[in-house]
């Protein structure tokens, strides 16, 4: 058997090694976004459509045999052809009296892996040059089949079509060889591979590691077993369909596979997904980030306040969504965070024309003295983020798409008031409190103004070094220095730098961090 070792996945070069197909396929047939497998039926009574594999002398191949049910570990058999669907042995002395339908148990030995099957039926005795041979199956009749992946209890996510992750492994028989395979379907403990029909010693209880490649995530180290295999449609070729278990040694790898499946997988939430066992690190690396321009993205927005405010008991279920809006969002600037165009975070932002024009809060309060001219602030309102993906770097990177705003607009503060709860999450991000305090008329809950000096904040005055950079903090101080709001000071250049170096410990904080969260949220 000779397989391309070329970095190109082997399940897209021509099967043939294959027995030809006994039915037609319509390549031009419209297909979904996401990878699709379908089930074909036998061809020869052990093998299907696949050519079985020669068994050279040498291979490191060997099977054990007995009748089933009887003691002892029965006899040496040597192997004489395999495929991922069947076994054919030298019909030795131990199995002169075999005849088709008897029952045998098997013990195959595959390069270090080892696969025991109990009761196997004897599908043929046949010669084969020269040789009398006994020949198993042990994979399922076709119909009995089904869906792939059914019989895994897990939630599964299918891989969209143009963005399959890829792997390689080494062939455990063949010398110098390699075996590439796609990754169609992921659940939290198994997957659903294709590969190519060449790869002939590909049988259940095998057990392999593969280098996978997630687009635009990075490579993953993953220990994979293999419990299921048939032969199946995949996009117009036929190709070696493959279930499987799998885990990773290192918890990074699993983070990287679950930030895949945010981004490329179907439509799912960060919640879904830390459910599951993924914690994702990143969400914001799989939304796009702008500000409503459209009627139906205004009804939207005032859709998710409304979920926001019922989650965090600040409305009641009588609440319609248009009582979300009022006459200030037509004067606004309203942020927003999308999810394959669904909005899954909003902030509204009000920019003051002139020295003197109120603000919103000033409905509620008198502002303290000392604070700054309005048409140098921008005031922060209705900040609110889907539940399903709350618990992710959503937050931060909101705040900084609030941060790059304002510092556009050339102003230097930002002005905001939020309950107790949300007062410790907003100092992080450099709010300090002014003072003065109100009792939101609609809510009934106290509010306490808040404001940061967008300016200093960048430059990672009032907020510590872990928390600058998982807001962007070197992006903002360079976008601040550009529009000439940051002031030029080595010191604060060398403070900067400095903070740049706790950009590590940043990212392993925020993966501690959700892999707690997620291990809390997966127990319950």
């Amino acid at each position: 058997m000779r397989i391309p070792t070329s970095s190109a996945d082997a399940s897209a070069r021509p099967d043939e090694d294959a027995a030809p197909p006994t039915r037609g396929f319509d390549a031009s047939a419209p297909e979904g976004l996401q990878a699709r497998v379908h089930a074909l039926g036998p061809r020869d009574p052990v093998h299907g459509p696949v050519l079985p594999g020669d068994v050279r002398p040498g291979d490191p191949v060997f099977a054990r045999v007995r009748l089933a049910g009887t003691p002892g570990p029965g006899s040496s058999a040597q192997v004489w052809r395999m495929s991922p669907l069947g076994v054919e042995l030298v019909r030795s002395t131990a199995l002169a009296a075999v005849s088709p339908g008897d029952a045998l148990d098997l013990t195959l030995r595959v390069g270090g892996s080892a696969s025991t099957f109990g009761a196997l039926r004897v599908a043929a005795v046949r010669m084969d040059r020269g040789r009398a041979i006994v020949a198993l199956r042990w994979s399922e009749p076709a119909g009995d089949e089904g869906a792939p992946g059914e019989k895994r209890s897990a939630s599964r996510f299918a891989c969209e079509r143009d963005w399959l992750p890829t792997g390689v492994t080494p062939n455990a028989v063949r010398y110098d060889d390699q075996i590439h395979f796609r990754i169609v379907d992921i659940s939290r403990t198994g997957m659903q591979l294709v590969t190519s029909l060449r790869n002939k010693f590909l049988i259940p209880g095998v057990e392999f590691t593969g280098s996978c490649t997630f687009p635009t995530m990075g490579q993953a180290e993953i220990a994979f077993r293999v419990v299921r295999v048939r032969v199946a449609q995949h996009g117009a070729k036929r190709c070696l369909a493959l279930g499987v278990t799998w885990s990773v040694p290192d918890p990074r790898a699993r983070e990287l596979v679950g930030q895949y499946l945010l981004q490329f997988g179907p439509e799912t939430s960060v919640q879904a997904l830390r459910e599951t066992g993924f914690h994702v690190r990143s969400s914001s690396r799989a939304l796009d980030f702008g500000a409503v321009r459209t009627e139906e993205e205004y009804r939207e927005v005032l859709a998710l306040r409304r979920l926001a405010y019922l989650r965090a008991g600040k409305a009641g279920p009588e609440v319609r969504d248009e009582d979300m809006a009022d006459a200030l969002d037509a004067r606004s600037r309203i942020l927003v965070a999308k999810y394959r165009g669904r909005i899954v975070a909003c902030v509204r932002l009000l920019f003051p024309p002139t020295p003197d024009s109120p603000l919103k809060h000033e409905d509620y309060l008198a502002l303290p003295p000392g604070t700054p001219p309005r048409d140098e602030i921008v005031e922060l309102s209705k900040f609110c983020t889907h539940p399903e993906f709350r618990g992710s770097d959503l937050f931060y990177t909101l705040v900084k798409h609030c941060a790059l705003t304002t510092l556009q607009s050339g102003r230097r503060f930002a002005v905001m008031s939020c309950t107790d709860e949300l007062v410790k999450p907003y100092g992080r991000v450099g709010f300090r409190k002014l003072g003065a305090s109100y009792v939101h008329p609609g809510m009934k809950l106290e509010h306490h103004l808040m404001m940061a000096e967008v300016a200093r904040v960048v430059s990672g005055k009032h907020v510590n070094p872990v928390i600058w950079n998982l807001m962007g903090g070197w992006e903002l101080w360079s976008f601040a220095r550009l529009c000439g709001v940051a002031p030029a000071s080595r010191l604060l250049d060398a403070r900067v730098a400095l903070w740049r170096l706790f950009g590590p410990a940043a990212r392993a904080a925020l993966a501690l961090h959700l892999r707690r969260k997620g291990a809390r949220g997966w127990r319950r």
